[in-house]
Order: C-alpha cells, then sequence, then structure tokens
C-alpha cells in the first residue's frame, strides 16, 4: 500500500514536530491605511508585542513592544490598485518592525540578513 501523502507534506509536518519556539504576536492597535479618492489618504498604525515561548514546557522566555506605521504617502503606478499597493506597503512595514525587534533581541532567531 502506498502512502496516501505526498513527500513534501511529511517533510513539512516532520518540520513542525521538530519546532521547538514559538513567536507570538499580540495586536494591540491596527489600523488599516486608508484611500479615498485620489487625494485623500490616512496613514497605517501598528502597534503589540512579541513573545517568545518553549514548546517542551510552555514557558514564556520573555517579549518585546513593537510598532510600525505606513508610509505617510504611497504612489501607485501602473495597473496596480491603490488599495493593494497601500496593503503591501503597511505589511512590509509591519513585517520589518518584527523582524528587527527579532534580530535585536532574540538574534540567534533567524539567519543572517547580510
Amino acid at each position: 500500500m502506498s502512502d496516501p501523502h505526498p513527500s513534501y507534506v511529511r517533510d513539512h509536518l516532520v518540520a513542525c514536530a521538530n519546532v521547538k519556539y514559538l513567536f507570538v504576536v499580540k495586536t494591540e492597535v491596527s489600523q488599516t491605511p486608508t484611500a479615498r479618492g485620489g487625494d485623500k489618504f490616512s496613514p497605517g498604525k501598528f502597534v503589540g508585542a512579541v513573545h517568545l515561548y518553549r514548546l517542551a514546557d510552555q514557558r514564556h522566555l520573555g517579549g518585546f513592544r513593537v510598532s510600525a506605521e505606513s508610509s505617510r504617502s504611497v504612489t501607485v503606478v501602473g495597473k496596480d490598485s491603490d488599495s493593494r499597493r497601500i496593503d503591501s506597503d503597511f505589511s512590509a512595514k509591519v513585517f520589518v518592525a518584527i523582524d528587527d525587534g527579532i534580530r535585536k533581541h532574540v538574534p540567534s532567531a533567524l539567519p543572517s540578513s547580510k
């Protein structure tokens, strides 16, 4: 009888089973940026905390605050929709803020960015 799961599914499940630590992002403020008309733009804001847990004993190992704001203005060119470009900008800012915080407070958690 053959295995009903492709090898990549098995590999993914094995990788998940080997996870030792978990980062949890707790959102406190998430204001999505909005564009109305061609000239009305409200920047977005994100405030929260990132917590690190060891899964083996469910121990909280610490955490740090994180905040990000979208760009004050976003230029949309070509076929990009306003909302997609604005969302992409805001998501990138939040991702970078979290990534920078992890690199600062838990430097061994991520591969080098160099």
